[in-house]
């Protein structure tokens, strides 16, 4: 095999160096090169259009804000070991709870879209307001107790809109009751 290195660069071109055949360079046409991006585009706008419902924060329902201020009053309750009392500021619409009966305020959760009312368990004093039932016997309080239970109670919700809902308690636990569906 004779090897012998041409000078002349267009020899090289000509002949491969240790190859008969002949190569062909390969590139994408500019219709491939746009057919891509259009494909890479349209991918990114569904992307972006299912994936952006994903981080959109939902509103606030009050029945969220009760729940986080009875998880954090029962909360306070068991880290101070200490009688922690729970009521709701109609001026302020908030939840607020105190350290015992002091005016003491260890914080706030606001419920801007309704009124709330705590109701002792066994009040059976119901009456109709505008078309729906309502109970009545309103607790001014509910205290949570260093043991992690809290007053036996229910919550009533005035929302501003929709009808108004009834919240158990479990007073041991002081989680939402749920009860059984009718047959």
């Amino acid at each position: 095999m004779d090897r012998r290195v041409s000078s002349d660069p267009a020899s090289a071109i000509r002949r491969p160096c240790g190859s008969a055949a002949v190569r062909r360079e390969s590139a994408f046409t500019l219709f491939e090169l746009v057919l891509a991006l259009a494909l890479m585009a349209l991918v990114g706008v569904l992307f972006v259009d299912g994936a952006g419902g994903m981080f959109q924060r939902r509103a606030k329902a009050p029945e969220d804000s009760v729940w986080a201020a009875v998880s954090s009053a029962r909360a306070a309750a068991l880290q101070r070991d200490s009688e922690v009392s729970l009521r709701f500021e109609a001026r302020e619409r908030s939840l607020r709870w105190f350290l015992g009966d002091a005016e003491r305020s260890l914080g706030a959760v606001p419920v801007p879209d309704a009124d709330v009312e705590f109701l002792p368990v066994t009040s059976n004093a119901k009456i109709l307001l505008g078309g729906e039932l309502a109970e009545t016997g309103r607790l001014e309080a509910v205290r949570f107790y260093p043991d992690g239970s809290c007053d036996a109670f229910k919550i009533q919700l005035s929302p501003d809109t929709g009808a108004r809902a009834l919240l158990r308690i479990d007073p041991w636990t002081c989680a939402p009751v749920f009860d059984a569906p009718s047959p």
